[in-house]
């Protein structure tokens, strides 16, 4: 058996939590309570040491990507440029899904008394990303995870390489904006709209889709108030490289009706 090659068995190992299964990219099963995980071990090759399949998928992955930066692009045409661009974008989309599973597989480790706390401060300083987009990628592995997630058809749409990150980033802030009675009676419906819509058309055109959701849901007004918009409430303030004080967020019914009153009693003019 060559050093790559997979041996011709199947190791169902119990212990694991369903978690890591997900960043395996394995398939799991529970017996009796206990949870197993698929776990295909490669021949390591010249020391004979087995591999486990996530360490060859990396590796494997850092091989394809080294090839694909000295690919001698000047000797393909136009079209198949344009061809391998595609595929190449595509399986950026699917790889953004096995990404996301390792930051499943994270949280579930971290101590922290808020839910991925130490894995954002991890990717913060380790990854050098801000901390926004680590709360995002932690918010979307969850929402995502083709198995229990809030979304999980469009989980399994990112893992089939046919929408983007972006398309996801999109969903998770419509939600945001979507009253919480509304999305727990139609998940299935909203998960299925969003994933039908993120597959057919561009972020741009998706975002005015997943803005709408509401009125699609509830076409009456009075069907669409929140009655605990309180829980959606968020707010960020902070002064940016050039001294600009930048404002987003949202309130709800009584505190947005204040601040909105004494913004209008700063902005009006001087008498």
């Amino acid at each position: 058996m060559g050093g790559t090659e997979a041996t011709d068995f199947t190791l169902w190992t119990a212990g694991f939590s369903s978690h890591i299964a997900d960043a395996c990219g394995q398939r799991r099963r529970t017996v009796g309570g206990a949870t197993y995980v698929r776990l295909v071990v490669f021949d390591g090759g010249c020391d004979g040491a087995p591999v486990h399949d996530l360490d060859r998928a990396v590796a494997l992955l850092r091989e394809a990507v080294d090839t694909l930066g000295g690919a001698r692009l000047w000797s393909r045409s136009q079209d198949e440029v344009r061809s391998a661009l595609a595929e190449v974008t595509r399986l950026g989309h699917a790889l953004e899904a096995g990404r996301l599973a390792l930051v499943r597989a994270s949280v579930a480790r971290d101590d922290g008394t808020r839910v991925g706390s130490c894995t954002q401060a991890w990717m913060q300083e380790t990854l050098r990303i801000t901390g926004g987009r680590a709360r995002a990628d932690i918010d979307n592995a969850k929402l995502v995870d083709p198995d229990d997630g809030d979304l999980h058809e469009l989980g399994r749409a990112l893992a089939a390489g046919e929408v983007s990150r972006e398309h996801v980033d999109t969903a998770r802030i419509a939600l945001t904006k979507l009253p919480g009675h509304l999305f727990r009676r139609h998940r299935a419906q909203v998960d299925r709209s969003f994933t039908q819509n993120a597959r057919q058309f561009t972020v741009r055109d998706f975002r005015l889709l997943a803005g709408q959701v509401a009125a699609v849901l509830a076409p009456a007004r009075a069907d669409r108030l929140d009655p605990h918009a309180e829980e959606r409430q968020r707010a960020c303030a902070y002064v940016d490289a050039t001294g600009m004080v930048q404002v987003a967020g949202q309130l709800a019914g009584e505190g947005g009706l204040l601040f909105k009153t004494v913004l209008d009693h700063l902005a009006a003019p001087a008498r």
